[in-house]
Order: C-alpha cells, then sequence, then structure tokens
C-alpha cells in the first residue's frame, strides 16, 4: 500500500496487536488510517475509528427479550472475550436485563466453532433448562441456530448482534428460533468513513471517535 501510493488506509484488523507493525509503517509514511469496527493496542497511530454502537445493539437485545418474557427465565451466552466489540454487545445486553428474573445457566466461548456447538450440544443433552441464547455475533449466532434445530429444541429463543443477510433470513423466516438481531448498518458506517477521510485529507474538521446508532430487527 506505501510502495503503490496509498492516500488513506481504512482497516478492521483481525489482530489489534499483530497490525502495530504495519501501523507504524504507515504513520511513518504520512499515511492516514481510519479503523473500522475494531480497536487497536496503538491507537495514536490511527486518525479516527469508527464503529456501531455495540453495547447499544446488545441492549435492544435484551429490551425486546424482556418484553417477550417479563417474569425472566434462563439462558446461555455465546461470547469471545478476546473481542473487545463483542464483549461491549454482551455487556449491554446483560445490563439490560439485570435485575428482570434472568439466569445465565451457562457462558459459552464462541470464538471457536467447533468447540461452542460440542459444548452447547452437551448442554441442551444435559436436561439444563434453556430458554434463551445470546450470540455476541451473527457467525455465532448461525452455528447455534444449526445446533439448537438439530436438538429438536426449536422453543428456544435465539438473539445476535449484527444482520448479516444470512441472520436476516432466518429472522424472516423464522428459521431456528431467531428471536431478533441487534442490526448495525454498515453502509452508513462506509458513508462516514469516506467522509472523514476526506476531510483527514483537507486539513478540515472530524470526529476522532464516532458510534453509529443500531436498530432491532
Amino acid at each position: 500500500m506505501i510502495d503503490k501510493g496509498a492516500d488513506v488506509v481504512f482497516l478492521t484488523a483481525s489482530d489489534p496487536d499483530a497490525v502495530t507493525p504495519a501501523l507504524e509503517a504507515l504513520d511513518k509514511a504520512d499515511i492516514p488510517v481510519i479503523l473500522l469496527e475494531t480497536q487497536v493496542k496503538e491507537r495514536d497511530l490511527a486518525k479516527a475509528f469508527i464503529s456501531s454502537d455495540n453495547y447499544n445493539a446488545g441492549k435492544v437485545c435484551g429490551e425486546d427479550l424482556k418484553e417477550k418474557m417479563p417474569d425472566g427465565g434462563k439462558l446461555v451466552i455465546v461470547e469471545d472475550k478476546a473481542d473487545q466489540n463483542l464483549s461491549e454487545g454482551i455487556s449491554g445486553f446483560e445490563e439490560k436485563i439485570k435485575n428482570g428474573g434472568f439466569e445465565v445457566v451457562k457462558r459459552v466461548d464462541g470464538a471457536q466453532t467447533d468447540g461452542m456447538t460440542k459444548e452447547l450440544n452437551e448442554i441442551l443433552s444435559s436436561g439444563t433448562k434453556v430458554e434463551v441464547i445470546m450470540c455476541a455475533d451473527d457467525q455465532m449466532a448461525e452455528a447455534v441456530r444449526a445446533t439448537v434445530k438439530e436438538s429438536g429444541k426449536n422453543d428456544i429463543l435465539i438473539y445476535s448482534i449484527g444482520g448479516s443477510p444470512a441472520a436476516k433470513a432466518a429472522l424472516l423466516a423464522q428459521e431456528g428460533a431467531m428471536a431478533g438481531i441487534g442490526a448495525r448498518s454498515p453502509i452508513i458506517e462506509g458513508k462516514i468513513a469516506v467522509k472523514t477521510a476526506d476531510a483527514i485529507l483537507d486539513d478540515g474538521s472530524y470526529e476522532e471517535e464516532v458510534f453509529d446508532r443500531n436498530i432491532f430487527l
């Protein structure tokens, strides 16, 4: 990118730590970086950070669950504690259902699909009562839907954060008891990113951190 003369770089880092050398090289070459969705360890090496409000995405899922189950219930949380953004979504969800009579019977690591489905299968076959499964993102939810469908326990409510085409299709078709999604808007985030890049390149004013609001589907 540096050799090709890039004016600006939009980055979604898969590894917030490992990307540091690349960020340092871009900074040395005076090429501005705009982070999308994922923060990095050396935040000062990027000009701006643009993301959906994952905390709010979790909250809107919690709001819907409280309406559906006003007396509370038993739930499983599928998460990835190593991912800050995904963790914020789960935090928003738990904050909203706090003191609502809900009990988290199990927390499952969803970072690795195979391990997650194996553990979830064990929970569902153990006789443990599970009424709700909250997933940190759509990829986890897709695997959860398949596992729940295989178990035959399609009365379990499944929530997710994201809004991928597969998740939306499952919600519309009511596949695998998909109950709702705290949805992001990548198109809006992309427009904000381009506007921010224009401002940076023109030495104009811009917000260093922007969090786009979510909608519930």
